[in-house]
């Protein structure tokens, strides 16, 4: 705690995960290639043998930073800088399903930066207060095929634009017949 009740924190997560199941074409005579060779085209079979060859690691540094303030008003910020990746993807299309890969690339979720900040401040007008909420992040990974159905690139090497949302509400209280309500906008 610091003066004017503020609060801060950091927190370190660690999750290392082995042994996971997953799926390898063991027809193809590129059982231990990279991800393009084993994806393959969608239309050929193949002979998949559940093994326990998933590994996952996830790390992330989380800040937080909080106030309260004349007994009902409060804001918050938070960042956090993470890493989730994976040995094993999950291909949506029915016919296939995990493969091991020979490094990690990021999972799907992965979002490597995020803000989170919102507020509850009162206006300078008597019974009015503005609450604010914002969330802003790095772009999910994504791969890309060409026609044949082969990974364009390295797997989830793209990514979606970063991502921001803003969240404004005016709120105006009041007493009704003894009940203490609110108005937002």
């Amino acid at each position: 705690s610091f003066p004017h009740r503020i609060d801060a924190s950091v927190q370190y997560l660690r999750r290392r995960g082995i042994d996971g199941f997953s799926f390898i074409d063991t027809s193809s005579p590129n059982a231990g290639a990279s991800f393009q060779t084993l994806f393959g085209s969608p239309t050929l079979p193949g002979v998949y043998a559940l093994t326990n060859d998933r590994r996952d690691v996830y790390d992330a540094v989380h800040l937080v930073v909080h106030q309260t303030f004349s007994g009902q008003f409060e804001w918050m910020a938070s960042y956090t800088r993470s890493r989730a990746a994976a040995n094993a993807l999950l291909d949506l299309r029915t016919d296939q399903s995990f493969q091991v890969l020979s490094e990690f690339v990021p999972v799907p979720w992965d979002a490597p930066n995020r803000f989170l900040g919102w507020a509850y401040v009162p206006l300078p007008f008597k019974e009015w207060a503005v609450a604010v909420l914002a969330d802003a992040r790095s772009g999910f990974p994504f791969s890309a095929m060409d026609e044949s159905g082969q990974i364009a690139g390295g797997v989830d090497s793209r990514r979606f634009p970063s991502y921001f949302e803003l969240n404004v509400h005016v709120e105006r209280r009041f007493t009704f017949r003894g009940y203490r309500l609110a108005v937002r906008v």
